[in-house]
């Protein structure tokens, strides 16, 4: 009913008049979800047996690994995994994603994997057959194919998020959505997040608890062995990952993106300097669907373009997982927000590609976060940090990002983040 609503008002009054409209149906429902939420919490908790839902968007985006891995070890909750396919793509692209995240979590991983459409038969899968008890979003964006399924499962069921990427955004949309405002809890990773949630949500942060980034598990692992995901050269070449931002339309939220200056640019650099550096291509998993419906671009040539990285004896194509990516790289190109902080964990010199006054974006955190970047916005600023700072080696902020993962980055109350958050699902048993 809010819906319709809210369509006949934006269609008939001024953006002025119908927004705060919006915001009082939107602070209702959330008011009254959130006092049910004691009781849901006794009588989930109540249960011998827990369904616990993951709604996952992309691969790249996965931030809960070590948090299913404790759940499918504790006999208490059923976990399961379920993609939300983007309805902007196309059939064929959504299939694609679909089986790549099949593929991942199903083949690879041997989780519990549930399909969310059937192309065959055209239907997407009802999450409520699964009887979900706990709900962990990946992503928070009021964009019909993340949470659009929040009112369909909150009868009975309690929602959970940790952000998809490590949040340096100035204002509150990233502090103030539907799911923000009416999650059981939300894993934020340092205490400058909980104060900016403090500061915008409407329910101020009540909901917030500090567990640290869950890729900090990851990245600080000791044991873990990385994937090589580099070809094989003649000697050793330096590797380079360059990572651009999706953010390319007049109408995007963020204006990071530098790729459509550069993107013919960085071909002609990883042929120029083939006897020296590898690069990987590792674009935004938002990106081909936007240049797909972009003029001058469109299918064939953005397929061209993505396949050419593939061909050249020393670069590749990483559309998945990064993390291996990252632990047997030796620098970064981006303009990625999230990125901004994920790289600084494997302390390797980084290049931050600008476009405009990139502060204007960053709240407090972020900009602490830019400033341990080389910064530059052109091929030739590219070229001087992989002559001077990759290949030579002088690197000058090595100490500098040193210093800032161990004062913000470390995850807190001595254990990793997978435990802070196993502790936080469970803690209603722990009363």
């Amino acid at each position: 009913m809010l819906s319709i609503i809210i369509k006949i008002v934006k269609r008939f009054v001024p953006f002025s008049f119908y927004w705060p409209i919006k915001c009082f149906f939107m602070r209702g429902k959330i008011r009254r979800y959130r006092q049910r939420i004691p009781s849901l919490e006794k009588e989930i908790f109540s249960k011998e047996k827990i369904n616990v839902l993951f709604l996952v968007t992309d691969i790249s985006m996965w931030k809960y690994d070590g948090l299913f891995k404790l759940l499918v070890k504790d006999s208490r909750f059923i976990p399961y995994i379920i993609p939300v396919l983007n309805p902007h793509d196309s059939l064929d692209l959504q299939e694609k994603h679909q089986k790549e995240m099949k593929d991942y979590f199903l083949t690879y991983k041997s989780y519990s994997f549930v399909e969310g459409y059937d192309f065959q038969k055209r239907e997407i899968f009802d999450p409520l057959k699964l009887t979900p008890d706990l709900v962990f979003y990946t992503q928070p964006y009021n964009q019909g194919y993340s949470v659009c399924r929040i009112e369909h499962l909150w009868k009975n069921a309690l929602f959970l998020y940790t952000p998809y990427a490590f949040w340096i955004e100035k204002g509150s949309w990233g502090y103030n959505g539907l799911l923000h405002n009416i999650a059981w809890k939300l894993f934020y990773p340092t205490q400058i997040h909980l104060e900016h949630a403090q500061k915008y949500s409407w329910v101020k942060g009540v909901n917030v608890v500090v567990t640290g980034y869950p890729l900090a598990d990851v990245f600080l692992d000791t044991k873990r062995k990385s994937e090589n995901l580099w070809k094989v050269q003649k000697k050793d070449l330096k590797r380079i990952i360059w990572a651009p931002h999706h953010s390319i339309l007049e109408n995007d939220t963020l204006d990071y993106s530098n790729f459509l200056n550069i993107a013919e640019d960085m071909l002609y650099v990883a042929d120029k300097y083939k006897d020296c550096i590898q690069i990987a291509f590792k674009p935004h998993p938002h990106l081909k669907r936007k240049l797909y419906k972009m003029q001058g671009w469109g299918i064939e040539k953005t397929n061209q373009y993505y396949l050419k990285w593939n061909d050249l004896p020393n670069t590749i194509l990483v559309e998945g997982d990064y993390i291996d990516l990252f632990m047997t790289s030796d620098a970064m190109i981006h303009d990625c927000s999230s990125f901004s902080v994920e790289y600084l964990y494997v302390n390797k010199p980084v290049l931050y590609l600008t476009k405009n006054n990139h502060l204007d974006f960053l709240c407090n955190f972020g900009e602490m976060a830019f400033n341990m970047h080389y910064k530059g916005s052109t091929v030739d600023d590219v070229e001087r940090f992989l002559k001077n700072v990759v290949v030579d080696g002088c690197d000058s902020m090595k100490i500098q990002r040193n210093m800032f993962m161990t004062k913000y980055l470390l995850p807190p109350y001595g254990r990793n983040v997978a435990e802070n958050m196993f502790n936080e699902v469970v803690a209603p048993w722990n009363k």
